[in-house]
């Protein structure tokens, strides 16, 4: 899922790769008077606040929400307010949101983070969204997708594609793919071995060891 991002490469490479592409949309990233022009998910904006070391507004959440809930295509999920690296304000945020959000009838994801244990992850989410630092997102995010339906935040890098595609995965975002050709290439890369266009040697493994991941989005 690029991340705010649905420029003419972005929608060509979703038009080539049907149901691999949608849209990551933060509560700066609503730039349509309609609806978006592909599937998406919606982001709370905690990250990019974190990030750009500024306070997170609810207000531009609320109306990222209130335009989403006027729009003919529903979101594929919403992250819940959340707070990077702190498993505790997370689940505080969460139980103030949950009771208002869930009325929506949206797939309703919570974030993971740093130091929270699986017995404190809310039993009404509807998936996962793995968080925290990348240190620990990478360190963790198998154990968090043999256990719930996952998507990986902010990857960036075929690499750490590749390791969210052998953990099974559902989906990832990132705001890096096509700030940079090679990073482009890997991406493509990973859409056509994915798709069966093309297939490299070197990552016949994955496919050898039964992954069935073909929800990517």
């Amino acid at each position: 899922m690029p991340s705010n991002n649905a420029a003419w490469y972005v929608r060509a490479l979703a038009e080539k790769f049907p149901e691999a592409i949608s849209l990551m949309i933060s509560p700066e990233g609503w730039d349509w008077k309609g609806q978006p022009p592909l599937p998406y998910a919606l982001d709370n904006g905690a990250w990019p606040a974190f990030k750009n070391e500024r306070p997170w507004s609810e207000s531009q959440f609320l109306e990222l929400v209130d335009r989403a809930a006027r729009c003919p295509l529903p979101p594929k999920f919403l992250i819940v307010p959340d707070a990077v690296a702190d498993c505790g304000r997370t689940l505080e945020g969460w139980h103030r949101w949950y009771p208002e959000l869930k009325s929506l009838g949206w797939p309703l994801a919570f974030a993971v983070q740093d130091g929270i244990k699986t017995e404190q992850v809310p039993e009404e989410a509807d998936l996962i969204f793995v968080g925290g630092t990348t240190e620990w997102k990478l360190r963790t995010l198998r154990h968090w997708c043999d256990r719930y339906p996952c998507h990986i935040g902010q990857i960036n890098t075929g690499k750490r594609l590749w390791q969210c595609h052998e953990a099974c995965a559902q989906s990832v975002d990132g705001t890096g793919w096509f700030r940079d050709p090679r990073t482009f290439f890997d991406l493509v890369r990973y859409l056509e071995i994915v798709y069966g266009h093309r297939i490299e040697h070197k990552q016949l493994t994955l496919f050898q060891s039964g992954i069935a991941c073909d929800n990517f989005l």
